[in-house]
């Protein structure tokens, strides 16, 4: 069903190469963080941490991150799909090796690549590629000891998740009808894209609650929330003054035409970047 992280996606390539990137703002270890990768597919090698395998696509990957998590020094890397097997430096999802000077696309920060080369300390077995911050250079891959960092996830094309996409551009002036919603047509439920919302700045999750009642949905309006749906009507809110009275500049941006039962499980909340060719 959907994810309950918030997060920003594009897409890189044509044709049959054409991927999708999925940014993440909360911070995991690189084994929690492949293992999420795994779990959007169920299989490491359709959906894994970003792998670029050439310089546009490395650009790609920066640029789009760069966009929605702004450097610093508590943003100053994103987890790769890199690792050290004692041998080589290889891509998991697929094992191509991408040590410095291979015959492969490779883009390490040299000095932290020839101190690792010298101590080859067994400890900094992953890679990250660096945010531009103080010491840190962008776009270029550094050999780090597992920790907690952001992370961006590659899935192959045709192994997307398949949801309903909300449109919420022109919201508050006019409602997106939708009429063939079903959770049989739309396994993986709805989505929002929350970079047309106002006001929606939220780090990493976000709040819904279904009203039963308009005296429920009244309440709700005035609690602290992200989302409220009137199942009654169809309509989907999106409160954007918080816990203050009234939905502020947002409002009801969706119907549903069939007024289905909907839940937090069923939604997923993230902001569109486009597409890089």
């Amino acid at each position: 069903m959907g994810q309950s992280k918030y997060y920003a996606e594009f897409k890189y390539g044509t044709g049959a190469d054409r991927h999708t990137y999925q940014i993440y703002k909360d911070k995991l270890t690189y084994g929690a963080a492949k293992a999420y990768a795994t779990s959007l597919t169920g299989d490491q090698t359709k959906s894994y941490l970003v792998s670029p395998g050439s310089s546009a696509e490395n650009d790609a990957v920066y640029n789009k991150t760069t966009e929605f998590i702004t450097p610093g020094p508590d943003a100053n890397y994103v987890w790769t799909g890199g690792d050290y097997d004692g041998a080589n430096w290889k891509y998991y999802y697929n094992g191509s090796t991408i040590d410095d000077g291979g015959a492969n696309y490779t883009n390490w920060n040299q000095l932290a690549y020839d101190a690792w080369f010298l101590t080859q300390d067994a400890a900094q077995k992953y890679m990250a590629m660096g945010l531009q911050y103080d010491a840190v250079t962008g776009k270029e891959w550094y050999p780090k000891q597992d920790s907690s960092y952001h992370y961006v996830v590659e899935t192959v094309n045709g192994y997307e998740k398949q949801y309903k996409d909300i449109n919420t551009i022109g919201y508050g002036r006019s409602k997106d009808i939708i009429s063939d919603y079903s959770t049989s047509a739309y396994k993986d439920g709805v989505r929002i894209n929350a970079s047309e919302l106002t006001n929606f700045d939220h780090y990493t999750d976000w709040t819904f609650k279904a009203a039963r009642n308009k005296k429920k949905l009244k309440k709700f309006a005035k609690r602290d929330l992200d989302f409220v749906y009137y199942q009654k009507k169809g309509d989907l809110y999106y409160n954007e003054n918080g816990s203050s009275k009234g939905w502020g500049s947002g409002g009801a941006f969706a119907r549903f035409d069939d007024e289905p039962r909907l839940t937090s499980d069923q939604l997923s909340v993230y902001a569109y970047l486009g597409e890089v060719v």
